[in-house]
């Protein structure tokens, strides 16, 4: 199959191989409780390591991974809302594993 372009920021479209590359990283990085966003980075760095001709960012991952299994019900399986406190990367985090993985 030939790589294609996604509309935004030079962005990779998904097709079946991406998919099935992207649910084999879940495998290991299951992205639940304190450490989803680094899961997420981690499912990332594959993508970007075994398809270095495609360019997936990490809100694309997130939002393929969304469409898979919907985190937030299930964080709150696995995280005690009493002891749960708001994290969310900051774009410039994102923005430097954006720019590290187009190095690759």
């Amino acid at each position: 199959m030939t790589s294609q372009q996604g509309k935004n920021n030079n962005e990779s479209v998904w097709d079946t191989q991406s998919k099935c590359i992207l649910l084999e990283a879940l495998g290991k990085y299951l992205p639940l409780g304190v450490n989803k966003h680094f899961s997420i980075l981690n499912c990332t760095i594959i993508l970007a390591e075994k398809l270095p001709q495609k360019n997936f960012s990490y809100d694309q991952v997130y939002k393929e991974i969304s469409e898979f299994y919907n985190l937030d019900e299930l964080d709150d399986d696995v995280i005690d809302e009493d002891e749960k406190e708001v994290f969310i990367l900051p774009d410039s985090y994102k923005t430097l594993m954006d720019e590290k993985i187009k190095k690759k």
